[in-house]
């Protein structure tokens, strides 16, 4: 059985959001995840591969989205953009507030913020 270091609601609802993963089950997911603070999303994401991880992500409201993404660190975020188009991106960097903002993209290869 996996340890789960981060946090014992990940823990508890693991084995369901794996069913739903793998029954590919997103409306229960979504509804589910939604729910959740940001934090909460955060661990969840550490005990996920990065595919599932970004199937999940794109599933929250843009609202959620930039709050859990300003909770990742560069190494994510950076994976994550990577994965997102142009429009994706841009809603998700509008909903951050500017120091966070700005901190990203102190952090973030210039290349990636071109976009």
């Amino acid at each position: 059985m996996p340890k789960f270091k981060y946090n014992p609601l990940v823990a508890l609802v693991m084995p369901e959001i794996r069913e739903a993963i793998n029954k590919k089950d997103w409306h229960t997911l979504k509804d589910f995840v939604s729910t959740w603070e940001p934090v909460d999303i955060t661990d969840l994401f550490k005990e996920l591969n990065p595919e599932d991880m970004l199937i999940i992500f794109l599933l929250l409201p843009t609202q959620l989205q930039s709050a859990v993404f300003a909770k990742f660190d560069a190494q994510t975020q950076e994976q994550i953009l990577k994965s997102l188009n142009d429009q994706q991106v841009k809603a998700i960097l509008s909903e951050i507030k500017p120091d966070d903002r700005t901190e990203l993209f102190e952090e973030l290869p210039p290349g990636l913020m071109r976009r």
